[in-house]
Parts: C-alpha cells; sequence; structure tokens
C-alpha cells in the first residue's frame, strides 16, 4: 500500500507531548484529515514503530522537530538518551536528514535550540536549520506562519486554499446551477485577482528575492500567501477594497538566541495585470525603510 505524503511530528513525550497533540490538531485543520503522522494516534496496534519508521519518514514532506525544555537532556537510568542506538527520537531525525527531507526545528515551551557542540554527529546539521517557535501566548500565528511553509510542500494535496471546489460539487446541482447562471448575468464587480503574482522584490539592504502572491477567492472571502525572502507565508487581516489591496505577514528573524517576530504590512493597488504594492516592515532588531515594487501575472496562472 502506498502511503500518502503527510507532515511528520518528532518528540519526546515527557517533553512535548501534549504540545505535539495540539500541534497535529492545528494542521490537519488547515491540511485535512491524514496529513500529520504522529506515533500515539496514527501507529496501528500491533506495528513496531522502528520497522515503520523509515517507510513514514520517506512518505512525508516534512519532518517537524518538537523541542522543549527536556528534549536535549532527557534520560534512562541515569544515561543521556539523545545519541543512544535505541533512541528513537536520535533515529528520527538521523534518517530525515540523512534522506535529505525538509526538517523544521519547532521550538516550544520557551525551549532554545541546541548548539552543534552538544549534538552527536549525525544530528549535527540539525543546529543550522532555521526554527520556529510555537508560544501558548498568540499560537495561532504562529501555527499560521508555521503553515505558510509547509503548503508548498504539500501542494499535491487538497490544501485550506483549494477545499473550496470539493464543498462546492457536494452542493445540489440544481442549486448550483441556478447560482452560476444568476451570476453569469450580472455585471462583474471583483477585481481579477485571483490566480498567481510574482515580482522580482529588492530590500532595503539590497538583497533581491523572486517572490510569489497567491489568491483565492473561498466561500465568499479571499484567501491568500505571500512570499518574504522566497518562503511562502499566510495572509493576515486580507481585504479587498475595490482595486485596493490589503495583508500583512509575519517571520521571524534570530540575533544569539533571541528569536523576535517581524511584521510585514503590503498596501497593494490592482492596475490591469500589475499589482504596485507598498511593503512597510516593522519589529525584529533593525528599522527597514518602506520599498514599492509592481508583481505581474506568472504565466498561465489566472485571466
Amino acid at each position: 500500500m502506498q502511503l500518502k505524503p503527510n507532515i511528520f511530528i518528532s518528540y519526546r513525550r515527557e517533553d512535548a507531548g501534549g504540545y505535539a497533540g495540539r500541534l497535529e490538531e492545528g494542521l490537519e485543520r488547515t491540511f485535512g484529515p491524514e496529513s500529520v503522522f504522529r506515533d500515539v494516534s496514527d501507529l496501528q496496534p500491533g506495528q513496531s514503530y522502528p520497522a515503520v519508521l523509515e517507510r513514514r519518514i520517506r512518505s512525508s514532506v516534512a519532518v517537524l522537530v518538537l523541542i522543549g525544555p527536556r528534549w536535549l537532556d532527557a534520560r534512562r537510568d541515569g544515561v543521556r538518551r539523545l545519541g543512544q542506538p535505541d533512541d528513537l527520537v536520535s533515529r528520527e531525525i538521523s534518517v530525515a536528514l540523512a534522506g535529505g527531507k525538509p526538517v523544521i526545528p519547532v521550538l516550544v515551551a520557551g525551549a532554545a535550540m541546541p548548539d552543534e557542540t552538544v549534538l552527536p554527529a549525525a544530528l549535527k546539521p540539525l543546529a543550522g536549520l532555521h526554527a520556529i517557535t510555537l508560544e501558548d501566548e498568540g499560537w495561532s500565528d504562529s501555527l499560521g506562519r508555521l503553515a505558510g511553509v509547509l503548503a508548498p510542500l504539500l501542494a499535491a494535496r487538497p490544501s485550506r486554499l483549494r477545499r473550496w471546489s470539493v464543498r462546492l460539487a457536494a452542493a445540489s446541482l440544481a442549486c448550483l446551477v441556478a447560482g452560476l447562471g444568476a451570476w453569469w448575468l450580472m455585471p462583474s464587480t471583483e477585481p481579477r485577482l485571483a490566480g498567481t503574482w510574482q515580482a522580482r522584490v529588492t530590500y532595503d539592504w539590497g538583497d533581491s528575492y523572486a517572490e510569489r502572491f497567491e489568491f483565492e477567492r473561498v466561500g465568499g472571502r479571499w484567501e491568500g500567501m505571500a512570499s518574504y525572502l522566497g518562503t511562502p507565508r499566510v495572509m493576515e487581516s486580507l481585504r479587498i477594497d475595490g482595486r485596493e489591496i490589503h495583508f500583512e505577514t509575519v517571520s521571524e528573524v534570530v540575533a544569539g538566541e533571541e528569536t523576535r517576530m517581524l511584521r510585514h504590512r503590503y498596501d497593494g493597488e490592482l492596475a490591469g495585470n500589475l499589482i504596485r504594492f507598498r511593503l512597510v516592515s516593522s519589529g525584529g532588531f533593525s528599522t527597514y525603510r518602506p520599498i514599492s515594487f509592481e508583481a505581474g501575472r506568472a504565466a498561465g496562472a489566472g485571466p
């Protein structure tokens, strides 16, 4: 049986068990049932976890490594578990790293990233990966940022931005035809915004990135994704007012052991096949100058 692509959650029960369950629930609300694998809820009775482990990781699109305050120094019989031959957490991470899977450290309960010097040899690459922090205060915003990173990896599966088509297919055919007929006869006041837009953005420190902006009409409201430094992020507080477009995204910046939130405010104007954007970023460790750029429709994306 071929396994469905999913998100693999690696964690220690005594360290982050509660967070793992909460994270699984939140991601499955976003990406749908069976989009997440977690041993406690998804391992079938009678199955040997080590035997299932590699198959599940090979079929995953990403491995989330939950790191709490006890992750590094968890012990059994006085011996640190991390790096022991029978430690499943070490095995999960080493299999993912060796297989080239995207590995995302997720810090919970105030934990910090471990230094490379305290990790076993097979896990040392973990220390160089950018982490995301999930906090009890602002959990929904943090989860949204993580979902924005995972969404492109799960693009082959029905996502939150595309489930509207499934819901429409389940509606009554007669009502659907009637509704479409009424819509066809009415003059359109909706902006021709749906689809993918792309821009070459030069930020105020001089680096240039190819950024993408995706808009979709979902059940009477707009939803979207916008990339910042090449990483997709969920559009928050998205508002379309005629030809004006307003939304925010959030990212994290790290300096040493300190992580701060950086909020990006986009204000745009739709002008034919262009969106003229003004971006203002605030927070983090620096002051950012506003920048302006134009986005055009991606080839073959939308009208």
